[in-house]
């Protein structure tokens, strides 16, 4: 799966204005990029104008909507390996979230945080306890245990049912990818608004990890694009609205090799 960027420079060398207000681009210059995680891009157009791109998305964001678009081509083996891997990615937001709000801004900078995270970054259920400890010491409920307890089309917990599909090598039928991903992202999408409502600041964090993907970067454009799961609605949508949403615009942006 590929994502297509405009050079910032050329468009500005290519508008034709048309009349006060109005304007029109006499030539586009595409440039095709693989998907990465770390979602930042370096880009150089035939011009050689060279820029540095970072989405304004979290690592959960994209893998929940690369999840939303295989499910839609009817891959749910590959959707359900990416609701997963959204889910994981999750906790570590979460995770990151609350130590950075909790703990000072010396302590931020001098990478405690990176250098705890050092320890637990390939043993995922050590990052899963340490979510559940601090969402009971932020959230307060049990939401997260009736979370995983809960049953695909009432056979196996959604725990067993990744398993199976991960571990195991079962394919899925697609109507239990789509309770999966239902699931996931209700998960998900009350979370975000039980810390919106504890005044947890998720924008700021948001902003601040941007800044420093983009590094020194000399050239830099920050882009965005509406993503399945909002990181701060004031009010939560169903996943048939937002995946509506998601995959009109989606195909603007994506290209399938």
């Amino acid at each position: 799966m590929k994502i297509s960027f405009e050079c910032s420079e050329c468009q500005k060398e290519n508008i034709e204005f048309i009349e006060a207000g109005y304007f029109v681009l006499k030539r586009r210059s595409k440039i095709e990029k693989e998907i990465t995680i770390d979602r930042k891009y370096e880009i150089l157009c035939e011009k050689g104008h060279k820029e540095t791109i970072i989405i304004n998305i979290q690592k959960f964001q994209l893998l929940f909507d690369m999840g939303v678009k295989f499910l839609e081509d009817e891959c749910p083996k590959e959707a359900v390996f990416n609701f997963a891997t959204s889910i994981e990615r999750f906790y570590e937001f979460f995770i990151f979230l609350i130590m950075c709000e909790k703990m000072s801004e010396k302590d931020n900078k001098n990478g405690k945080i990176h250098e705890m995270w050092k320890e637990i970054s390939k043993q995922t259920e050590r990052q899963k306890g340490l979510f559940i400890g601090l969402y009971t010491l932020i959230i307060g409920d049990n939401d997260f245990i009736k979370f995983e307890k809960t049953k695909i089309c009432g056979k196996p917990t959604i725990v067993e049912f990744r398993n199976n599909v991960v571990h195991k090598g079962e394919i899925p039928l697609q109507k239990y990818a789509k309770e999966y991903e239902k699931i996931i992202y209700d998960f998900i999408a009350d979370t975000l608004q039980k810390l919106r409502q504890k005044g947890i600041d998720v924008v700021k964090f948001n902003k601040n990890e941007w800044r420093e993907r983009l590094g020194d970067a000399k050239k830099k454009t920050v882009i965005s694009y509406p993503t399945v799961i909002e990181l701060a609605p004031e009010e939560k949508k169903s996943i048939i609205d937002r995946k509506e949403v998601y995959l009109n615009y989606i195909n603007k942006l994506y290209k399938n090799d």
